[in-house]
């Protein structure tokens, strides 16, 4: 993490002041990416937008037809971190919820690809609640990477659809508009704030954030934005394949082949045919990692890693 207040040039030397960079380490602990934070938050009202969040923001406690939320750091020095840690050989990314920080977010982005390609470093937008068709485009060409977590949503999508109102919600953490983009999309939890899986401020169970991008079903049953469900198979890979992809593990991890770690789970259902409900409450039965030299043909397991 670091901070983006002062000019930009103590920005630039705050980053150069840091011993390491990305890739630091070893395959038990290695330094990932360089982070800051440009707006707030979407679940609080201090997400940055477009556009003034507009009138039905009780939710949050305040009423201000012009307030578009929070940002934490002027373009400049933004654009002064994107284009530091690129030169140097970080991969950079931010906490930008609202699509005003991911707009942002991508100016410096493309201001630093062009210096030198970022393509190549996976720089990545985390949380990207509301890229709209815009920004996805933009991502797409810079091979920026989303970092994101559909499991929030359980407990606030009724909440946040009042306040946004459908065309906003229309591109509201659109996977499958990423998806079919191919842009590549990891999952995750973020924070916990507790301790179980599944009560904890964000849940992080695995299989609960899976079926939450399958079906993107609320605590009150309704479907926030239907079409932007995507596959099982697409849900799966977020949390595999996608997930080493952004730390720069896919060569080594994130899918069951030949020369690479055994890192895998025994879960007791089928994950691509048992009911869809049945997805969230998918216990594991038996896990192993950091096993080396997995030979030979995987036919004990499928990809879901559910034993035939």
């Amino acid at each position: 993490m670091t901070s983006l207040q002062g000019t930009p040039q103590q920005v630039r030397e705050r980053i150069l002041g840091i011993p390491f960079v990305t890739g630091w380490g070893d395959d038990w602990m290695r330094v990932s990416s360089l982070k800051a934070y440009l707006d707030g938050g979407i679940l609080t009202g201090t997400a940055y937008l477009r556009e003034p969040y507009g009138s039905h923001t009780a939710v949050y406690g305040y009423q201000d037809p012009e307030y578009r939320g929070e940002l934490n750091a002027p373009s400049e020095n933004v654009i002064e971190m994107a284009r530091t840690a690129n030169e140097i050989g970080w991969q950079m990314t931010a906490h930008a919820t609202g699509g005003g920080a991911i707009d942002l977010l991508l100016d410096a982005y493309e201001v630093a690809d062009r210096e030198k390609s970022i393509r190549d470093r996976r720089f990545t937008v985390t949380h990207g609640n509301f890229p709209n068709p815009a920004a996805i485009a933009r991502a797409k060409k810079l091979g920026v990477v989303f970092d994101c977590q559909p499991a929030w949503h359980y407990l606030d999508g009724l909440a946040l659809k009042e306040v946004f109102g459908p065309a906003r919600m229309s591109y509201f953490l659109p996977l499958r508009s990423l998806f079919e983009a191919g842009v590549i999309v990891a999952g995750g939890s973020d924070h916990m704030l507790g301790l179980d899986a599944r009560q904890a401020i964000n849940p992080y169970d695995p299989f609960f954030g899976m079926w939450m991008a399958i079906t993107r079903q609320g605590v009150d049953g309704i479907v926030l934005e239907p079409e932007q469900r995507i596959s099982r198979e697409e849900a799966l890979r977020m949390w595999t394949l996608n997930a080493a992809y952004l730390s720069f593990d896919e060569k080594i991890k994130g899918s069951i082949e030949p020369g690479k770690l055994a890192d895998l789970v025994v879960v007791s259902k089928d994950f691509l045919s048992s009911p869809v409900d049945e997805i969230k409450d998918n216990p594991l039965r038996h896990g192993q990692w950091r096993t080396r030299g997995l030979r030979g043909r995987s036919e004990g397991f499928h990809s879901a890693g559910t034993t035939r």
